[in-house]
Order: structure tokens, then sequence, then C-alpha cells
């Protein structure tokens, strides 16, 4: 009777580890990260990209007087923090308030957005390296930081459409795939 009994035991054991194990996999399994086509209107194109949410309250155009209008779209959900900034310059305004010529300069403003964005974030990193996006010449870098003792890492990407430099911050959880592969699809899908 005790054998019997010590049978069942182990079987019930077994199973119960087997179910167990089948939860603990499929848990680890990837995310399901679903991105749907969004558009973000600068001031004189409209780039879309793939992003998990909509912006909910993009800001107004603010326009200075050297001839710059600056158009920022930023918002985050638990997994994602999104940035979609674009500058234009009016050539016109810009020559008159500077008396120099507007330049778009893609090394030059790359590296200074860059250098403001490593500050403010505190982030470390960063080595910009040349790619094309949405079929334009782009300056992409990943960064590292953290936020709340958790690694972040961000994709900042710059790239001048005609007279605007558009700038995007992707930034999510360090050290996994399911966000990696989702931040690749967000770049991929960049259009104007």
């Amino acid at each position: 009777m005790s054998v019997m009994n010590f049978k069942k035991l182990m079987t019930f054991v077994v199973t119960l580890s087997v179910m167990a194990l089948s939860i603990l996999v499929a848990g680890c399994g990837s995310k399901n990260i679903e991105l749907h086509d969004v558009s973000v209107n600068g001031h004189a194109s409209t780039l879309t990209m793939s992003l998990p949410f909509d912006f909910r309250n993009p800001m107004a155009p603010k326009t200075f007087p050297n001839g710059t209008t600056i158009c920022t779209s930023a918002d985050h959900n638990s997994d994602f923090e999104i940035t979609v900034m674009s500058v234009h310059y009016d050539r016109a305004k810009y020559k008159e308030f500077t008396a120099s010529e507007f330049k778009p300069d893609l090394n030059k403003f790359s590296e200074d957005l860059l250098k403001t964005y490593k500050s403010k974030r505190k982030s470390t990193g960063g080595q910009l390296e040349n790619t094309t996006v949405a079929g334009e010449p782009a300056k992409v870098a990943v960064l590292d930081g953290t936020s709340n003792d958790i690694k972040i890492k961000t994709r900042f990407i710059s790239l001048f459409k005609g007279d605007e430099h558009w700038c995007i911050t992707i930034s999510y959880k360090a050290d996994d795939d399911d966000y990696e592969k989702a931040a690749d699809k967000m770049v991929e899908s960049i259009h104007f």
C-alpha cells in the first residue's frame, strides 16, 4: 500500500513540476509589443513611424526670431519613452537675424544636440555613426543611462529633411531582447 502511495505521490510531483516549468517558460517568452503607424507633424514635413502608442499632447510649434520653428512630441508608457523633435530653419529670417547663411551641417547639429541630451539625461556612450534613415543621411548613437536604478538604453537618431532637422530618441529597459527588437522596428519604420 505504501509503495502505491509513493508512486502516486511521485506522479503528482512530476506532473506538478512539468506544469510549473511550462508556466515559467511561457511567462519568459517574448513580449507582445504591438506597434502602429503614428504621424508627427514638423513645420515643413511629416514624419511617420511605428510606435507602441500615440502622442497624447504634442506641443504647439514655437517660432523664434532667428527663423527657427521647433515642433516636439514626447510621450511614454511603461516600456518606452519616445521623443520626436524637429527644428525648421527659415533661410531668409535666419540670415537676417544671424548675418550668415544657414547650412544644414548634419555632423555639427547632431554633435551639439547629442552633447546637450547626454548632459541633461546623464547618459554615457553615444558614439555617433553614419547611416541612412528614411532615405536620408543620418547620425545614430546608442546611449546608456539609468532611471530609478533601472538600466536604460536610448537610441538617438538625427537627420535632415530639407531645411528641417529631426531628432528622435527611443528609450527602453536595457538588456531586454524584445525591447531591442521593437526599437529596431521603430527605427526601420521611419519615413516621410
